[in-house]
């Protein structure tokens, strides 16, 4: 490797005096194949294939399960293959000098990742913001995100999620201005709603999709009102019953389904005032809360707060309850096995709100019937067994 070392002062009054400046040479550029296979060794067609996070080149694998893309060399790029059928493999950060073939191999699914994220959109998408809300997500690789704050201007998630969520679908709400509550999945959205209008800030929004095991699922996407005060607060209120009454419909319909949002009341602090939880898991609504932690054991959610409110959330319809296997906060200046593409401020550069998830086992098909059945059960037979 050669040193370099400053130019001297007569090498200066050359190049000076030559009054030219010579032209850098073009960036060379090398052609990338990811072939995506299953542990099999099998290809897996029509893989997503994301590269650069900075730059995205994305790609579907072919019949063979390659995608190739064309990258400038000298650098590392983040590199992620994902698939609805198939599980996750941990992204790559190869270094790239030439023309090279990489594997990605997917393992067989065994559980959903769903994530809850608050985007920040009423702040100014800056280029550095939106890569580093890329590189979070494409750590986390979560399969359906319930968002809030998503942009309708300004790389709008109409724009973002093809970029760097290719592959994906999105549904975004047409409540409430530019800001406004989204779905973002790997699985194809269907019979999108946007439920109170007439007594939320924003909405209930919602889709449905069939979810590997269980099939349809309602997903649902919150952002109640924020602050402390007790009109707000009493909105906040009035914003969880309408939740709880649309989720108790579905829970007396023996329907599989999943909330998130950020609820802007944090269960553990009363100075919030309002009672969107007890609300929540009450009226026979059929939720129950999750309870993530980050790598420190930490709740908290909201940055501007120097992380002392939790204020995002995931609710599950019961049925699900026994198959959750874990639950995180995806906050990087607390993570302990750091990826390297990502720095202790990427999360805190991407949001004021860190982004919650979990992992759910696949529901048994024979499981699901049963499930299914005992709901029907506690909802309609044991009623009438009492009277």
């Amino acid at each position: 490797m050669m040193t370099a070392h400053p130019p001297s002062f007569f090498t200066a009054l050359l190049v000076s005096a030559a009054l030219v400046s010579t032209p850098a040479a073009p960036a060379a550029s090398a052609r990338v194949t990811v072939r995506v296979e299953n542990l099999l060794g099998q290809p897996v067609t029509g893989a997503l294939v994301w590269v650069n996070v900075d730059a995205p080149s994305n790609a579907y694998a072919d019949a063979s399960g390659n995608a190739l893309v064309t990258v400038t060399t000298g650098t590392n790029y983040l590199m992620v293959a994902r698939h609805a059928g198939y599980g996750r493999a941990p992204a790559l950060f190869p270094f790239i000098d030439q023309d090279t073939n990489i594997t990605i191999t997917l393992p067989v699914r065994t559980s959903l990742r769903i994530a809850s994220y608050n985007m920040y959109g009423m702040s100014a998408w800056s280029d550095a913001k939106v890569k580093a809300l890329a590189r979070m997500l494409w750590t986390v690789q979560p399969d359906i995100v319930f968002a809030q704050e998503t942009r309708t201007t300004t790389l709008a998630l109409s724009v973002f999620q093809p970029r760097y969520l290719f592959g994906y679908t999105n549904a975004q709400s047409r409540d409430w201005g530019d800001i406004r509550n989204a779905l973002v999945s790997i699985f194809p959205l269907q019979n999108v709603f946007s439920a109170g209008t007439a007594v939320m800030t924003r909405d209930l929004f919602g889709a449905e999709a069939s979810l590997p095991g269980v099939g349809n699922t309602t997903l649902m996407s919150v952002h109640y009102k924020a602050l402390k005060d007790a009109s707000s607060a009493a909105t906040r209120d009035i914003e969880a019953l309408f939740t709880a009454g649309y989720c108790s419909n579905l829970n007396a319909q023996a329907k599989f389904f999943m909330l998130g949002g950020d609820m802007n009341d944090d269960v553990g602090d009363p100075t919030w005032l309002s009672h969107v939880h007890q609300i929540l898991t009450n009226y026979n609504t059929g939720l129950r809360r999750l309870e993530p932690r980050d790598d420190a054991g930490n709740p908290a959610t909201y940055t501007s707060f120097s992380y002392t409110s939790r204020l995002d959330y995931i609710y599950l319809n019961q049925a699900f309850l026994p198959y959750v296997q874990a639950a995180g906060v995806a906050r990087t200046d607390t993570m302990t096995n750091r990826p390297v593409w990502l720095r202790p401020t990427s999360s805190n550069l991407a949001s004021d709100h860190s982004m919650i998830y979990a992992d759910i086992a696949l529901v048994p098909e024979p499981a699901c019937g049963v499930l299914l059945l005992l709901i029907l059960l506690r909802r309609r037979v044991l009623p009438l067994l009492c009277c």
